[in-house]
């Protein structure tokens, strides 16, 4: 018979019964939800290769690295300027004007990314996308303890606006107006358990896009320049694979999987596959200078896809302890606006930070070429250093005890 885990908030003489999701809200909210990760990301393919045909490199592909992870940067530096102001904003005047506002933001950027010659549009599209946090909070008010890990699960894989306050559901599932008493002061809502969540959200978010910053970068460039030498279809494919297969994963197999480990374990499993996926890079290199791009070599990326998949799980479980460490659900736009602005500020960092290492790696020939890994797989251990302070038992529902 399996263990429940303690985090599952099930008490002792009776078992809770799981709630209900609202579909069709929930399908609303992924829908709206989908277009961030599709701005944001949409580059990704095609981003190595424009560089390398721009001016700026003076036809050196060790320098790629610099300028195409200073423009994948753009996105999340100047999301992370108003991310927190969008999300304290919708706790007063409700999700539905910030989302609207958000997702005409990025409908223009993405044109105006297109035909413009400067970095504006990428700029643009950070700087109106309010939606993200906003999305959380909504998130966290359509569901509870008894359903958290199926709704949050879906977030990745990426509700009906009745009124301009929000609403949060009741005992028996309905939906009532969120009382009028206003969100906690900023300074009240930043408390050690938020922080704590923070700092692990941020951690996960920081190497998730080092990662995926790296991985067009390596499958582009030439072999004899540490990569696999793809063209832009096929690193679209590998992407658009990585995306499908955690997709699928995480609405269908995360939710047994928490509900047996806890969040603890599982966001810890998470954190803990970024050491063989940094590591598989040299791996794929090695075997790729030895016979080309054969069997060897796909089986690596392959495993490292099957490791992105697992990882993938950890953003569930963080968007979970994020929701339980607000101090109540009136701040939980804040709380969310909080974290969100903590994971932009690292995932500007991100990307040109792991590009940057890259480049100079290869330039100064460091540890090989590697040198980038080796910092990497450190990051990591400071990561999983980081998940010592979270608790085994949800925040949110030892409150919900004492009540």
């Amino acid at each position: 018979m399996p263990m429940v885990h303690e985090d599952e908030g099930t008490p002792l003489l009776a078992k809770k019964i799981a709630s209900t999701l609202p579909k069709f809200q929930l399908f609303i909210l992924l829908w709206v939800q989908l277009a961030e990760p599709i701005t944001s990301q949409v580059i990704y393919p095609f981003i190595n290769n424009l560089v390398a045909e721009l001016p700026i490199t003076g036809g050196d592909e060790a320098k790629v690295g610099y300028y195409a992870g200073l423009i994948e940067s753009l996105f999340f530096v100047t999301e992370a300027f108003t991310v927190l102001q969008w999300s304290r904003y919708s706790d007063h005047v409700g999700r539905k004007p910030i989302i609207l506002t958000g997702l005409f933001g990025l409908s223009l950027s993405m044109i105006s990314f297109g035909i413009s010659k400067s970095f504006w549009g990428r700029c643009l599209a950070g700087l109106l996308n309010g939606n993200v946090g906003v999305l959380k909070s909504m998130m966290g008010e359509l569901t509870d303890s008894s359903n958290i890990a199926q709704g949050m699960a879906l977030l990745p894989v990426t509700v009906k606006f009745d009124d301009a306050q929000p609403s949060t559901p009741d005992e028996d599932g309905s939906s009532t107006p969120r009382p009028k008493a206003g969100p906690l002061p900023l300074k009240e809502v930043l408390t050690p358990r938020v922080i704590i969540a923070m700092v692990n959200y941020a951690s996960l978010a920081f190497l998730d896009i080092a990662l995926r910053a790296l991985q067009p970068l390596f499958y582009t460039s030439k072999i004899q320049y540490g990569g696999l030498g793809f063209t832009p279809a096929i690193v679209g494919m590998c992407l658009g694979a990585f995306s499908i297969l955690s997709g699928l994963y995480q609405a269908f197999v995360f939710p047994p999987v928490y509900a047996r480990l806890g969040t603890k374990r599982v966001f810890v499993a998470s954190v803990l596959t970024f050491v063989p996926m940094f590591a598989l890079f040299p791996l794929m290199n090695l075997a790729a200078r030895r016979g080309g791009v054969g069997a060897v070599t796909w089986v690596e990326l392959a495993l490292q896809m099957v490791l992105y998949v697992i990882m993938d799980m950890g953003f569930s479980c963080a968007l979970i302890y994020v929701r339980s460490a607000a101090p109540n659900r009136r701040s939980l736009g804040a709380t969310n606006g909080l974290a969100q602005t903590s994971v932009s500020v690292v995932r500007s960092i991100g990307p040109i930070a792991s590009t940057s290492l890259y480049a100079v790696s290869l330039e100064k020939n460091i540890a090989g070429g590697w040198f980038v890994y080796i910092v990497l797989v450190l990051v990591s251990g400071l990561a999983l250093f980081a998940t010592v302070y979270l608790p085994k038992t949800l925040w949110e529902q030892a409150e919900e005890e004492a009540e």
